[in-house]
């Protein structure tokens, strides 16, 4: 059987000497001595109340700084994903990136966004909003500081010296000219993911910014080139709207080939000259060509002013069927382009159509225009005069007509009274607006003209007939 032990044992009573591992004695001071004849659970307890503080004060310590341990490190893990979030500005695109690799869908709006911190995320931000740049050096005469502010019609000719390659820039025109042009460009990246996919070398702003502008310059100076080769000297200085348009479609096809996501939105080209060399002459031809221009228009304003003062608004349409009636009258076939022509601006197309193929209906075709209201000028003048000119012969012949059968009813009844009435009436008109008569017998043998007549005759005969002017004025202003 297992006998068990008393729960209270009495402690063996200290010895006063008590041997070490070694085996040698030692001696043990008063204090010891009472200690070892305490019981366990006093010695315990005395121990106990002498090491408390310290283990308190340490045990708080060591309490507080694992508690700010920890808030530390909580603090850090928030900034640490905190610096995750990032925010896209207006006229921006964001782009989220994890573990080196683009994520997929559409670029980011803006507004606050978040992603994985750094280095297992980046954030990156691209500016979409409108960018310019100008290019005034690539294709332009090198200037010194002075010459800058020079109009270029007003620099130095350098007289034995020319281009100078490598310093002067230019580009060679399709026949063979030289031009000196200078550009300002808009443009703006409208896909950021394309940008930055397959041009971008940084993921800075700014870097991104000047990155595009070297990408765009690089494409529209290859543009001015092309386009430059296919466009006449004269093109491109007098047009040059169209000529920057050409430029524009060359440079976005080779950002669209590469797929750098960037829109041109315009080109213009702001300045371009010829050489400063033939300057001069190409002026004075210019102006030459100008001049002629402007006396061509001038003749044309003046040709219309004609027209329409010779046939009014018809004077088209009238001019157009003068060359197809001309053709049809020398059996030759009118010109279709001109039959078309008429046929769009006259008002019954199918009827001139059926008369261009005979003279005669044609002729009528005019008639029937000459005589609507759209016939004004020297035209309309002539056809009323001609009808007046013919309502007045109708009415004067048809008065003379009266007039002989008025005659020969009187000549009927007594035939010398009327032979001697119709003398007497020629006579007189003879007579009617002469100032001199002289009646000869018709026996006279000898005649004789006096060439120089006395001057007093006739101012006697002019005084006469002022005499008659005058009492014919005083008995109208009586009357």
């Amino acid at each position: 059987m297992t006998t068990e032990e008393p729960d209270n044992q009495t402690p063996e009573p200290p010895q006063e000497n008590q041997q070490d591992q070694t085996g040698s004695v030692v001696d043990l001071s008063p204090d010891a001595r009472e200690l070892r004849k305490a019981p366990a659970q006093v010695v315990e307890t005395e121990i106990q109340s002498d090491l408390d503080p310290a283990q308190r004060a340490l045990a708080d310590a060591l309490r507080l700084s694992f508690r700010i341990l920890q808030g530390v490190m909580v603090i850090l893990i928030i900034g640490f994903l905190l610096t995750g979030f990032s925010s896209v500005r207006e006229q921006e695109q964001g782009l989220r990136v994890t573990f080196g690799k683009l994520q997929s869908g559409e670029p980011l709006t803006s507004g606050a966004h978040a992603s994985w911190p750094a280095p297992a995320g980046e954030f990156i931000s691209v500016i979409t909003a409108p960018q310019k740049i100008a290019i005034n050096d690539s294709f332009w005469i090198a200037l010194k500081g002075s010459e800058k502010s020079i109009p270029f019609d007003q620099l130095s000719r350098r007289p034995n010296q020319g281009l100078v390659p490598g310093e002067d820039g230019s580009v060679i025109t399709s026949d063979h000219n030289l031009a000196h042009t200078r550009w300002r460009v808009v443009y703006r990246i409208n896909d950021a993911r394309t940008f930055i996919k397959n041009i971008a070398e940084s993921e800075h702003v700014a870097t991104v910014g000047s990155e595009a502008d070297i990408i765009v310059r690089k494409a529209i100076e290859r543009g001015v080139i092309h386009a430059s080769a296919d466009t006449k000297l004269d093109d491109v200085i007098s047009s040059r709207d169209a000529y920057a348009s050409r430029v524009r479609i060359s440079a976005q096809q080779m950002l669209d080939n590469i797929k750098t996501g960037i829109t041109i939105d315009s080109v213009s080209c702001v300045d371009a000259e010829p050489p400063r060399a033939i300057l001069e002459d190409y002026q004075a031809v210019n102006k030459a060509a100008s001049d002629a221009n402007q006396n061509i228009e001038q003749a044309r304003e003046q040709s219309t002013q004609i027209l329409n003062g010779v046939a009014g608004a018809a004077y088209r349409k009238l001019e157009i069927m003068i060359r197809i009636y001309e053709a049809l009258s020398e059996n030759v076939k009118p010109d279709p382009k001109d039959i078309d022509l008429l046929c769009e601006i006259a008002t019954n197309p199918d009827e001139i159509r059926a008369a261009a193929t005979n003279q005669e209906k044609f002729l009528a075709e005019i008639d029937r225009v000459l005589i609507t209201p759209e016939v004004g000028g020297t035209v309309a003048e002539i056809i009323a005069d001609s009808r007046q000119y013919s309502t007045s012969l109708l009415s004067k012949v048809e008065a003379e007509t009266h007039e002989l059968e008025a005659y020969y009813k009187e000549y009927q009844k007594n035939p010398l009274l009327m032979k001697n009435t119709l003398w007497r009436n020629a006579i007189s008109s003879i007579y009617r607006n002469t100032n001199e008569r002289f009646f000869l017998n018709p026996d006279t043998k000898l005649i004789e003209l006096r060439i120089n007549r006395d001057p007093k005759f006739k101012q006697k005969i002019n005084r006469m007939r002022n005499k008659q002017q005058l009492e014919k004025a005083q008995a109208g202003q009586g009357g």
